[in-house]
């Protein structure tokens, strides 16, 4: 028991796991938040429905939190902190909430995964398709040139060139799934494949990177992933109303295992689809995207023809089913 919450005192609530103060509208501030040492073990903290304004950056000092629930918080403008060990965020309906700017929700989360949002699809690069207000992102050719020691995964033909042994492969110790659910309509416009349709194509080497989708519309439905024509597997159930965006990234083993097993070569066609629980095409589907670091080849002309599906990669169909493993060329020929 705690029997004190002043700075002198030892004690506190060592074998708490969840905290709810859901619909305590009296809640504006969280002086206990300031305390991560009274809750050490900590993994839950509910506090949707209330008049929060600011969630202080201590609360990034509780290294086993896990869930943090703060939907309808209709005042919130801040979270100045997320610890480490976050996997999900509810910030629906938070319209106030700063989920964009760099120190905001959106770039927090994304710096936990280890995102690098400068990361540029093949296409994007070959065609000039960039959107000006990203090109800050970017190192122009010029610069490129001036150090031998560049950053050369930042080049499509040579980002994600890994070696064809992926048994060994090692992942960080905390490679966890994360969800985060916050107010918003835009997809952000560093995600280098974006569609309002129901499927997202683009290639990836022998070992899978990072992966985040993020989904605008009012869906109950599924992201579904499926890789060199290997079986679609659902990855992530999203229900979702009202002007609020999800962002789902999944384990890097659980898509290296799903690559392992589609026969990969050097070049392999992945396939992010959006699925209705009812039916095979999501109608309420207005905008989504996949940021990846793809090794898609670049688009010979922007002219070109090419595969109905595949025109959300930007590759002719002869380019896909040459990098497709021998089995299943001829069944993609078949379906044109």
């Amino acid at each position: 028991m705690c029997n004190s919450f002043d700075g002198s005192s030892g004690y506190g609530f060592v074998n708490m796991t969840e905290l709810d103060f859901r619909g305590y509208k009296a809640i504006i501030e969280l002086d206990l938040l300031m305390k991560p040492d009274y809750f050490p073990a900590l993994e839950v903290i509910n506090l949707s429905d209330t008049n929060i304004v600011t969630i202080p950056e201590s609360i990034s000092r509780f290294s086993r939190l896990i869930d943090l629930f703060i939907t309808n918080c209709k005042l919130l403008r801040e979270i100045r902190g997320l610890p480490q060990s976050i996997r999900l965020v509810e910030a629906k309906n938070c319209m106030l909430l700063d989920t964009q700017s760099p120190i905001g929700l959106l770039n927090q989360v994304i710096e936990i995964i280890g995102i690098l949002p400068s990361r540029v699809c093949g296409r994007a690069r070959s065609n000039k398709l960039m959107d000006p207000q990203l090109t800050n992102y970017f190192p122009s050719e010029t610069e490129g040139a001036e150090s031998e020691d560049q950053d050369i995964s930042m080049d499509s033909q040579f980002s994600n060139n890994f070696p064809p042994e992926t048994e060994g492969v090692e992942y960080e110790y905390r490679d966890v799934d994360y969800t985060i659910h916050f107010w918003g309509t835009e997809i952000p416009k560093w995600f280098n494949h974006q569609n309002d349709d129901n499927s997202i194509f683009f290639f990836v080497g022998r070992k899978f990177p990072k992966l985040v989708v993020c989904i605008f519309g009012r869906i109950s439905g599924h992201i579904d992933i499926s890789i060199n024509g290997y079986t679609q597997c659902k990855y992530k159930y999203i229900d979702q109303i009202g002007n609020n965006l999800c962002l789902f990234s999944p384990t890097q083993q659980s898509l290296q295992r799903h690559l392992n097993k589609s026969n990969p070569t050097d070049q392999n066609l992945v396939e992010v689809s959006i699925t209705d629980e009812f039916n095979d095409i999501c109608y309420c589907l207005k905008r989504w995207g996949v940021h990846v670091e793809c090794t898609c080849p670049p688009q010979e002309s922007a002219n070109a023809p090419i595969w109905y599906s595949i025109k959300r990669l930007g590759v002719q169909v002869d380019d896909v089913v040459e990098y497709l493993p021998t089995s299943k060329k001829q069944r993609t020929f078949d379906e044109l």
